[in-house]
């Protein structure tokens, strides 16, 4: 596994929202552990190899449409002792609607 290596464009900012990941016909429930405007990252129960793409759904408020996006894994970092992952997610295809809802949500969050 590979560490990760610090070259964000964006910065993060603590966030714990639901997301849905969909790996080929796999669907995973995961959270966010942080986010951005270029990113997210992501705390997974099964191993998932760097370079893959992965379509997500981001609900980060209730009762809103939301943020679909399809990333690539930058980096994967296997988390204590069981078989749980964090991920580096870098977005890769964001629709101008889903790219609105996240400047909102990053903008109250600030």
């Amino acid at each position: 596994m590979e560490q990760a290596v610090e070259s964000r464009q964006y910065a993060r900012f603590d966030c714990r929202v639901p997301v849905l990941c969909k790996r080929g016909t796999l669907l995973e429930n995961s959270l966010t552990r942080d986010i951005s405007k270029g990113g997210i990252g992501l705390l997974v129960q099964k191993f998932v190899p760097k370079d893959t793409n992965l379509i997500m759904e981001l609900s980060l408020a209730p009762k809103t449409e939301p943020v679909l996006a399809v990333g690539k894994v930058r980096w994967v970092r296997k988390v204590g002792y069981g078989d749980r992952y964090r991920l580096g997610m870098q977005f890769t295809d964001i629709s101008q609607s889903s790219k609105n809802r996240l400047a909102e949500y990053l903008a109250a969050e600030r």
